[in-house]
């Protein structure tokens, strides 16, 4: 993974300054091959699995100015949408021009995943890019200010007199994809993606310097087969942009329409070390393997089947990492061991087509009616996209129409989706007080819809689901994790259609099914079920039931009051988890009372 370590301080602080370089001391003893940039106020470490030139890139504006640095890949924007590894230097002036607009040029004029270093009148702002690839945390230690991607890389720097932040805690119960700028440890703050952290000590949070609303605001209409042609060629320059990023490739091929789309991608590069691997659950879903095989062979890639058990055993308490808040994927079954072998061999970087949901628009909402209505009014598509909308949403023209003018003409203007996570509370969620109001559980513009019509303003809103895509936590044999899919020039693009051209007739994700005609099998492109594997986590908690009821009964969640013991025994007695679609919060709830002893047994 992609893991970096920054020391900042005011340069002109001497005292600061000495301590800067001890923590540098400690942080270089135990990472004594980790390459480093150093300027003043500013020490850079490289913390990857991999090395490359283009991870630490210095802004070297040689004028007498004070100099920042980059971690990430940066690439450039392509006009011609022509795929190119990331830069690996910048000249004089273009550093120039980016320190002097405050990362505003790197913003409009750059992509990928990154975190900047810019000087300012403290020592240093730190900017994250849009799509918030790389995590960001920051914190104090006297006058020097710590960020940092992955706390375990930094335990050399000591963290056990860190106090746990249990009302954030209480929180992640209710949601665990909490973006307020919290962790689960006091003192300790994230940065959000599409922000900056002005470079003085007292601030703890960062401002938005991209807002999706904004994007999403510039509306670009477009013919559907220009459209479609934009579309297509947009996605293959942010994978193959990616792909020349890394050697060997591994793509998890899902069966699904948004891996298959990069999985044509890829091919189209014809090269050797491009693999798909699919991962096959032994439960009672239904199989995706057959969809998985249409695609990798449309591609020409070699596709390797590895099953995946539920009946396997979760992983101990212990072993959960040392993190700035609990790990999604704890519970995850290891890719890494699941593969084995000679797939593994020179630490692969492991692609997905994650994200694609979220930008192609899968939807079965009939707001994408109130989308047109509110752009262009009566007119003579009208019939046309009311039929369409109906037909998407599976409703009747009526109902339709009057969800559209319900939206429009309104007073709710929160997302629907912040108003299903209000509704989300089970009964063991009543010791932490339930819902606690979305506006502390999600970002402003996931919640307020600031001029956008329903249907986009519910698109904008879903992208707080892929911030938690990307990695934290190293993972043994696999190198880093990559969603080509998630790039900064796709989100914008898909931002900037609106709704019903990316749903053109009532088909969900139809312009991404349109762009890619010819290119994947047609059985995968044309399909409208999705791979389900409800079956298969409720498989993982009946067989793992035991080892769950007694680590959260007699655990830190039920000892600090923030679940009662006696519902989650009720819960899973009664096989509520195998019934109710919020079932696998058990495995949320396990991951989060894992992370908690782990910190406990690491302090004490």
């Amino acid at each position: 993974m992609d893991a970096f370590l920054a020391i900042t301080c005011h340069p002109e602080d001497a005292e600061a300054a000495m301590e800067a370089r001890t923590l540098a001391l400690m942080a270089g003893r135990s990472h004594p091959r980790a390459p480093r940039l150093e300027r003043p106020g500013l020490i850079l470490f490289d913390l990857s699995d991999r090395h490359g030139p283009n991870r630490l890139l210095a802004l070297s504006a040689h004028d007498g100015s004070p100099e920042g640095a980059v971690f990430g890949s940066v690439f450039a924007r392509s006009d011609k949408l022509v795929p190119a590894p990331p830069v690996h230097d910048v000249m004089p002036e273009e550093a120039r021009r980016i320190l002097r607009s405050r990362g505003g040029a790197l913003l409009a004029d750059y992509w990928g995943s990154y975190i900047a270093f810019l000087p300012d009148a403290d020592g240093y702002a730190v900017l994250t890019s849009p799509t918030g690839a790389i995590p960001c945390f920051h914190t104090r230690r006297g006058a020097v200010r710590l960020v940092f991607s992955d706390l375990a890389a930094c335990a050399c720097l000591g963290w056990r007199d860190t106090s746990i932040n249990y009302d954030f805690v209480g929180r992640l119960l209710l949601y665990d994809k909490i973006q307020t700028g919290e962790t689960g440890l006091c003192g300790v703050h994230e940065l959000n993606a599409g922000c900056r952290l002005d470079a003085s000590l007292d601030a703890e949070t960062g401002g938005l310097v991209w807002d999706p609303r904004e994007v999403a605001g510039q509306a670009l209409e477009l013919p559907e087969p220009d459209a479609a042609r934009l579309l297509r060629q947009t996605v293959r320059y942010v994978v193959q942009s990616w792909a020349a990023d890394c050697g060997a490739i591994l793509l998890n091929l899902s069966g699904g329409l948004d891996s298959a789309i990069v999985a044509a991608c890829l091919g189209e590069m014809d090269r050797g070390d491009i693999e798909a691997v699919h991962f096959r659950l032994l439960s009672d879903d239904p199989p995706e393997a057959h969809y998985a095989r249409d695609a990798a062979r449309c591609a020409g890639l070699a596709l390797h089947e590895i099953p995946l058990d539920p009946a396997t055993a979760l992983p101990a308490p212990e072993h959960h990492p040392l993190s700035v808040r609990p790990w999604r994927q704890f519970l995850a079954l290891d890719h890494g061991d699941a593969i084995g072998g000679d797939l593994l061999a020179g630490q692969p970087a492991l692609f997905s087509g994650q994200g694609g949901d979220h930008l192609f628009l899968e939807t079965r909402s009939p707001l994408v009616f109130a989308d047109y209505v509110s752009r262009h009014g009566p007119g003579p598509r009208l019939a046309a996209e009311l039929l369409g909308a109906a037909r998407l949403s599976g409703q009747s023209i009526w109902s339709t129409a009057a969800s559209a003018m319900s939206a429009l003409h309104g007073r709710n203007r929160e997302s629907r989706f912040a108003r299903d996570l209000a509704a989300r509370s089970l009964p063991m969620h009543e010791a932490a007080g339930g819902p606690s109001g979305t506006l502390n559980l999600l970002p402003l513009w996931a919640c307020e819809r600031g001029g956008l019509p329903p249907a986009k303003f519910e698109q904008v809103a879903s992208l707080v689901h892929m911030a938690h895509l990307r990695d934290t936590v190293r993972r043994d044999g696999l190198g880093r994790t990559c969603h080509p899919l998630i790039s900064q020039p796709l989100v914008d693009l898909c931002l900037r259609l609106p709704a019903y051209c990316l749903s053109p007739r009532g088909v969900s994700r139809g312009l991404a099914r349109h762009a890619m005609t010819g290119r994947i099998p047609d059985s995968v492109r044309l399909r409208r079920s999705k791979g389900n594997a409800s079956k298969f986590f409720a498989a993982r908690i009946s067989a793992a039931r035991q080892r769950i009821v007694s680590h959260l009964m007699e655990g830190e969640l039920v000892r600090q009051g923030l679940l009662k013991a006696a519902e989650v025994e009720a819960f899973m007695r009664t096989d509520a988890f195998a019934r109710m679609p919020s079932g696998r919060t058990m495995l949320v709830l396990y991951a989060i009372e894992a992370w908690l002893q782990r910190w406990k047994s690491y302090q004490a």
